[in-house]
């Protein structure tokens, strides 16, 4: 089972697939292995490194082949056990290793086909199943302890007190690590993290950081593939990728960063830190384009509503505290903003009128003194000043708005909500029906 290479090639996510259908299709010479993790090497991408083991037999193996012709080239020698991950200098010449079941990671020298430096994780069996050098090779990390390659010096350690799922560079200052249900970015001259990535539901197993540093894609038990956007603030994913079943173990961005490959398991499995594997397996290949361009959007808001103009220029988002805003999609930025009614706590329904002049928003005002219930109420607002045109529902304990809608031609407003179902004439504001 192929689980992906941790460089990428040049000529793109076609070639990946298409190397590892070769793979496949002529078979690698591994008789009763049972784990592959490739890493494309050299200085013209023209290496293989493929690391396998033999699940209860004799230490694993790091094969090297030619990718033309699949053909081994050498073998490099060491005790390993099993190898769950491996990265590449940007200049291809050196590898790095991570062996958590013997707790060392190591670097070697693909030009001079020897072993440069080990280096010992010093923590638990099994707490860290990822490994990352440095671009210039000068560095090597687990994610909880960084090392300097030439003279195996720790430069720092206790990076993360629990298990790393993944790391990786984002420039010779900072790497980013999966510490369970999130990613930290830490800067490596303080040691201290930067940036905290939140918004997984379970553990993280992959990461990878676009060409450019900017953008992140992290893989997860929740089956879910996130890009995060780290020089905005990167604390809120700019995109959620839905569809495996299983969990995430490999992502891996397209050289141009438009593209995400993700590799995860068909159904999701009650297995052990890194000692087992699904046994079914998928990939899928997303465009992540849209993330931070001007096609995408990121605003705050609460887990509520956004409506449309009718010209699509902009659209309306409940805020993430109280009323609402406008946000132009040309300029990426709020607009107009809509306060909802005095003490509103929050807004869970929108909708904008035909010809784009009106906003009806429904909310919920918290629950006043001596009252059980939160308080819902209506109001229609002005769409190019934020002034409220008239309040069709005062606040009403035990209300609670869930949907508003205009007719086609603007000429009524509907409201369903818990408690209230109700229509008005736009011209009057009269109730036309209520049942």
């Amino acid at each position: 089972r192929l689980l992906g290479e941790r460089r990428e090639c040049r000529d793109g996510v076609d070639a990946r697939l298409d190397l590892v259908q070769d793979l496949v299709d002529v078979g690698v010479d591994v008789p009763g292995s049972s784990i592959a993790v490739l890493a494309v090497a050299g200085a013209d991408d023209e290496l293989l490194v493929v690391a396998h083991y033999y699940p209860g037999e004799s230490p694993g193996v790091i094969s090297v082949l030619s990718r033309e012709s699949l053909d081994v080239e050498f073998v490099l020698q060491g005790d390993f056990w099993w190898v769950t991950d491996l990265d590449v200098s940007a200049d291809g010449t050196l590898l790095a290793s991570i062996d958590p079941r013997r707790g060392v990671a190591a670097v070697w020298d693909l030009v001079e086909r020897v072993p440069l430096s080990e280096f010992s994780l010093d923590c638990s069996d099994g707490c860290s199943r990822g490994v990352a050098i440095s671009d210039d090779g000068t560095l090597v990390t687990s994610g909880n302890t960084v090392w300097d390659v030439a003279s195996g010096a720790t430069l720092l350690t206790g990076l993360t007190n629990g298990r790393v799922g993944d790391v990786e560079f984002i420039d010779a200052e900072h790497i980013v690590l999966a510490d369970g249900m999130e990613a930290r970015v830490v800067d490596l001259d303080s040691g201290g993290t930067s940036a905290t990535l939140a918004g997984h539901g379970a553990d993280i197993w992959a990461i990878d950081v676009a060409a450019d540093g900017r953008f992140i894609a992290t893989g997860s038990a929740d089956g879910l593939v996130k890009i995060w956007d780290v020089r905005g603030g990167g604390s809120t994913p700019v995109m959620t990728l839905a569809g495996h079943g299983g969990t995430v173990w490999e992502v891996q961005f397209s050289p141009d960063g438009r593209y995400v490959t993700s590799v995860a398991g068909r159904e999701q499995l009650d297995i052990d830190f890194v000692y087992e594997w699904p046994r079914d397996w998928e990939a899928r290949t997303w465009d992540v384009s849209a993330a931070g361009s001007a096609e995408w959007l990121t605003a705050p808001t609460r887990d509520s509503d956004v409506a449309f103009s009718p010209d699509a220029r902009s659209v309306v988002v409940a805020g993430a505290d109280t009323g609402a805003a406008v946000w132009d999609l040309t300029e990426n930025m709020a607009v107009v903003n809509v306060g909802g009614l005095a003490g509103a706590s929050s807004v869970v329904a929108v909708a904008v009128s035909p010809d784009g002049s009106g906003i009806a928003l429904g909310g919920v005002s918290p629950a006043s003194p001596g009252e059980d219930n939160a308080a819902g109420w209506v109001a229609v607002f002005d769409a190019a000043t934020g002034e409220m045109v008239t309040e069709l529902v005062p606040p009403t304990p035990g209300l609670e708005p869930k949907d508003l809608e205009y007719s086609r031609d603007g000429d009524e407003l509907a409201l369903a909500a818990y408690g209230l179902a109700r229509v008005w004439n736009t011209a009057t504001w009269d109730v036309i029906f209520t049942p």
